[in-house]
């Protein structure tokens, strides 16, 4: 995948949380630029509380997080979610039956800094184990 091509592929996840976050009745705003501090920006009705999303989207269930999700959370920020999407490749075909379109809808996994990183952790103790075995 090119680079272009990834560039569409992460602002057509920012803007489906944005839009799956409206759809629910919590205002939310994508933001531009190269050094923003977060992809989306949230708040609720019922809560003066500005939230901050990160959004990662991928179309391979593998989801690059970049040094900011890979270092033990700092300070505990509650006003910080990660949003992990998961955008199925687009068909060659059209789609049939709804049960087919389905599945090529968004999937969101929302986790904490705390819990991207215990993923994280996982992850690399996965990997560490298999560079280990391969590599003596």
């Amino acid at each position: 995948m090119g680079h272009e091509d990834k560039s569409f592929l992460n602002l057509a996840g920012e803007f489906a949380v944005a839009s799956e976050l409206n759809r629910r009745g919590i205002h939310a705003a994508v933001t531009y630029g190269t050094s923003k501090r977060a992809d989306v920006f949230a708040m609720s009705d019922t809560s003066e509380k500005l939230v901050r999303i990160e959004v990662k989207c991928s179309d391979k269930r593998k989801w690059l997080i970049g040094e900011r999700g890979s270092k033990p959370p700092g300070g505990g920020d509650s006003r910080v979610r990660w949003v992990l999407v998961f955008v199925p490749p687009i068909p060659s075909a059209s789609p049939g039956p709804d049960e087919e379109r389905g599945k090529l809808a968004p999937r969101f996994f929302i986790l904490t800094p705390e819990e991207l990183y215990q993923v994280y952790l996982r992850g690399a103790d996965i990997y560490d184990r298999a560079y280990r075995a391969r590599h003596g």
